[in-house]
């Protein structure tokens, strides 16, 4: 605000008298994006994100040391070092059961695809090899439950190509954190691939035995002919002596 000093309402100034608001105020936001930071976490980040400008404060002169740590900036604060959700879970599941999504293996069939993140989160959006998406929002709260999306009844047959028994899909997981500033780093996500999603092979059939007649000769691998069985014991029957038996 304007004053007899000031004409205008801004002005440009040194000293701790404008130093300790400035860090006070900066303190106060590193806290307000991590809420369980302790204060020596609080000086940590400050002091490591003061780094970053350093060289924007020019050398001394005059041989005094001033720079300190370096030069913080409220807005690198808001941008650097946010806090992300985090991806913790990301399956999928067909008939034999929930493995983890990436390096799977599955069936072209209907198959159910789960993901979930950890707060703070706004939004959790998971695509299935641009065959489907599923979009959630959270609440964009510190220590809310996880956040979750499920895709059920995908069906993969429709990425394999012509005569193609396999193929590689990919699926992403993307969670959104919950701060809007474009350049702020507090997004993040996961990405899986499916390894060969195989097409299921019908089971060949099972060749029936032909069967067998009294007296007809069969033909081994080997292609030479040998007796059924009931021609062999009649013969043995022969050798002995025995009268041969007549089938009934």
């Amino acid at each position: 605000m304007p004053t007899s000093q000031y004409a205008s309402g801004y002005a440009k100034t040194s000293g701790t008298s404008m130093a300790a608001p400035h860090i006070t105020g900066i303190a106060a936001l590193i806290k307000a994006t991590h809420p369980a930071f302790t204060g020596a976490q609080i000086v940590d980040l400050m002091r490591k994100q003061a780094a970053i400008d350093y060289t924007r404060l020019d050398a001394p002169t005059d041989g005094k040391e001033y720079r300190g740590h370096g030069f913080i900036n409220a807005l690198t604060t808001m941008r650097r070092d946010q806090m992300r959700p985090t991806v913790t879970t990301s399956n999928t599941a067909s008939v034999r059961g929930w493995k983890n999504l990436d390096g799977a293996v599955l069936p072209a069939g209907p198959v159910t695809f789960y993901a979930a993140a950890a707060s703070p989160i706004s939004h959790l959006h998971m695509d299935v090899a641009g065959l489907t998406g599923v979009d959630r929002d959270g609440s964009g709260k510190y220590g809310d439950d996880e956040l979750s999306v499920s895709a059920e009844n995908v069906d993969l047959s429709s990425l394999l190509t012509e005569g193609a028994d396999s193929v590689t899909a990919r699926v992403q997981v993307s969670a959104t954190g919950i701060n809007f500033d474009r350049q702020a780093d507090d997004d993040t996500g996961r990405e899986g691939h499916l390894h060969g999603v195989a097409r299921p092979r019908a089971r060949a059939p099972t060749r029936a035995r032909p069967g067998r007649q009294h007296g007809a000769r069969a033909r081994n691998t080997d292609g030479r002919n040998h007796r059924p069985r009931a021609s062999r014991r009649t013969a043995a029957r022969q050798l002995r002596g025995e009268p041969a038996q007549r089938r009934r």
